[in-house]
C-alpha cells in the first residue's frame, strides 16, 4: 500500500477505510494529552535539548507536542486550540516558568498563580478564586460554580454564557490556515463540552448530580439554553475553521477509569438529547 500522509491516514481511518498503517493522536487532544512534567522527562529520555516545553492547558498541566516529538513517535494528529482553554487564560502570548518538580517550561502571560498561607497554588479572575492546586498536587480543580446556589429559571437566565470572540475567531482562522497549509498533519479542532462538563463545573458535582437524580426542570432548563449557547457558538467556529481541520472533538466525559459516571437511562433521558442536537448540526454543516 502506498504511503499516505497523516492526514490521509486519519481520513481513511475516520471513514473507516484501511489506511497504510494505524493512525496515532500523541496529544492531539487533551484526553490524549502528555502532562508537562512527564513530558520534560520524555525529552530528556530521547536526548531532545532544543525546544521549549509549552503549558497550554494550565488545568491539567499538559504539554503541547513539538515537532521533533511528533516525528519521533510517528504522530499523526495535531490540535487546533482555543483562545482560552482554561480558566479564561489566553495562549497567544507566553512566559518563562517552571513545573512543580522544577523543571522548566512556557506558560501563557496570563497564568500568574498566587500562593495562599497554606502554600496552595491560586488562579483569580478578578477578585474571584476560580481554581486551586494544592501544595503536595500537580494539578489545578475548579472551586468556584457559579450555578451552585441558583434555584430558578429566572436566576439562570442572569448568568452569562460564553461566546466566541472576534478575537478568538481571528486566532482561529490564523492557527487553522497554518497548521492546514504547512503541515500534513490530521487537524483535530478542539472545541468544548456539551452539557455533561459543564455542568460538573457550573453546579459543583454534588449539586449537579443531584439535579440529574431528581431530573429536575432546573436541569433541564439549564441544559436547554447551553445548548442553544453551543449551537451558536458552534456554527461561527465551523464557519471559521470547517474547511481546516478533519474531526471535531467535544470533551463530554462521561466515564471513570472503573465504571460510566451515570446509569444508561439516566443518560439517554437526561443527557442523550442534547448530545444528539449537536451531533446532527455538525454533520449536517
Amino acid at each position: 500500500m502506498e504511503n499516505m500522509t497523516s492526514r490521509e491516514r486519519l481520513k481513511k481511518s475516520l471513514n473507516h477505510e484501511e489506511p497504510d498503517k494505524i493512525t496515532i493522536d500523541f496529544g492531539g487532544m487533551r484526553s490524549s494529552g502528555i502532562s508537562a512534567i512527564a513530558y520534560n522527562k520524555l525529552k530528556n529520555y530521547l536526548n531532545i535539548t532544543k525546544g521549549k516545553t509549552k503549558v497550554y492547558d494550565v488545568f491539567q498541566q499538559l504539554a503541547e507536542p513539538e515537532e521533533e516529538i511528533l516525528n519521533r513517535l510517528d504522530a499523526d494528529v495535531v490540535q487546533l486550540q482555543r483562545l482560552k482553554p482554561s480558566f479564561g487564560i489566553e495562549i497567544d502570548e507566553w512566559r518563562k516558568s517552571e513545573l512543580p518538580d522544577g523543571s522548566e517550561c512556557i506558560v501563557p502571560k496570563g497564568f500568574k498563580p498566587t500562593k495562599n498561607d497554606n502554600g496552595d497554588f491560586e488562579i483569580y479572575q478578578g477578585d474571584l478564586l476560580a481554581a486551586k492546586r494544592p501544595k503536595s498536587g500537580l494539578y489545578f480543580h475548579h472551586v468556584y460554580h457559579p450555578y451552585a446556589d441558583v434555584n430558578t429559571k429566572d436566576e439562570i437566565d442572569k448568568i452569562d454564557l460564553p461566546e466566541i470572540t472576534d478575537k478568538e475567531i481571528e486566532f482561529l482562522r490564523s492557527n487553522a490556515k497554518k497548521l492546514h497549509n504547512n503541515t500534513d498533519y490530521g487537524i483535530l479542532g478542539a472545541y468544548d463540552s456539551i452539557v455533561f462538563e459543564s455542568g460538573q463545573i457550573d453546579w459543583g458535582y454534588e449539586r449537579y448530580y443531584i439535579e440529574l437524580g431528581t431530573k429536575s426542570e432546573l436541569i433541564k432548563y439549564y441544559h436547554n439554553k447551553r445548548t442553544e449557547n453551543h449551537l451558536k457558538n458552534l456554527r461561527r467556529y465551523l464557519d471559521t475553521v470547517g474547511e481546516y481541520i478533519d474531526v471535531i472533538n467535544f470533551s463530554d466525559d462521561l466515564g471513570t477509569q472503573k465504571n460510566p459516571q451515570i446509569s444508561r437511562e439516566m443518560y439517554q433521558e437526561m443527557i442523550k438529547p442534547y448530545h444528539k442536537q449537536v451531533f446532527v448540526d455538525v454533520k449536517l454543516k
